[in-house]
């Protein structure tokens, strides 16, 4: 199925499910339920066109990043909105440049000491993408520069944390085979370790989502937009990894008959 085919779908759905609700919440109305817009951006320096969602601190703040500004000539922000008694005041705390990252797409990934973790689309050593940390201090700095063929290229979206002090992730596109990777940072030791390269095998390719962690299992799983065994078609597979193993497993293709 076609990625713009497939974002319309999820989009009609979306529409159908937000009715849905609508027409329950005026059969039965919830005063506690209200939506209030928490800022209004002008897509000059604090940025424009957002594509992922917030990650709340343990304060109430709220980050995100912005893709761009108004005249897609930008880099987009890393912001912050801390509530005060009015709502919420909308703070710009990093601009992203063509060294630390732009055109970021993907919500910042908080861990429990309150550092904030993320990708951005491009930018870079090599203008492919990167991995970066603001730490709860204000300090930004670039964990990883993707490269394109040797770790693949375009991370989409957020990134995954373990209890080690591991950030998993996953590159849309390229890798040593050709249709984007799935990878390891640890903080610990502060390396970046390629754990799958997708090449429109079995494994499937094209990697829009990042991974997931079953919190009871310690497993990590993800999805592919195209295969299995096909270049840029096909319904896309589901696969996992076992950390402890090391073992990468392709668990579903997602053929015409799965869906």
């Amino acid at each position: 199925m076609p990625r713009n085919l497939r974002r319309f779908l999820l989009s009609v759905l979306i529409l159908m499910s937000s009715a849905f609700g609508a027409s329950k919440a005026h059969a039965r109305p919830n005063s506690r339920v209200t939506f209030k817009v928490l800022y209004n951006f002008t897509g000059g320096s604090d940025g424009c066109c957002i594509y992922a969602g917030l990650n709340r601190n343990s304060d109430g703040s709220l980050y995100g990043v912005t893709y761009s500004d108004d005249n897609l000539t930008g880099d987009g922000v890393l912001f912050k909105l801390t509530p005060n008694q009015w709502g919420y005041t909308f703070h710009v705390v990093q601009n992203f440049s063509a060294e630390k990252g732009r055109e970021c797409r993907a919500a910042p990934t908080r861990d429990n000491r309150g550092n904030l973790f993320g990708v951005c689309w491009g930018g870079g050593a090599g203008d492919r993408g990167t991995l970066w940390e603001y730490s709860r201090s204000g300090k930004f700095t670039v964990l990883h520069s993707f490269t394109g063929p040797g770790d693949g290229q375009e991370p989409e979206d957020s990134v995954a944390l373990d209890r080690a002090g591991n950030i998993y992730g996953t590159t849309y596109t390229y890798g040593p085979g050709g249709s984007g990777t799935f990878w390891k940072y640890s903080l610990t030791s502060h390396t970046f370790t390629l754990l799958h390269s997708f090449a429109d095998g079995d494994d499937g390719g094209l990697l829009p989502t990042g991974p997931r962690i079953d919190k009871e299992t310690g497993m990590i799983w993800g999805t592919t937009e195209t295969g299995p065994n096909c270049y840029y078609c096909g319904q896309g597979t589901v696969w996992n990894y076992d950390p402890s193993s090391g073992t990468f497993t392709t668990v579903l293709n997602l053929d015409s008959t799965d869906i």
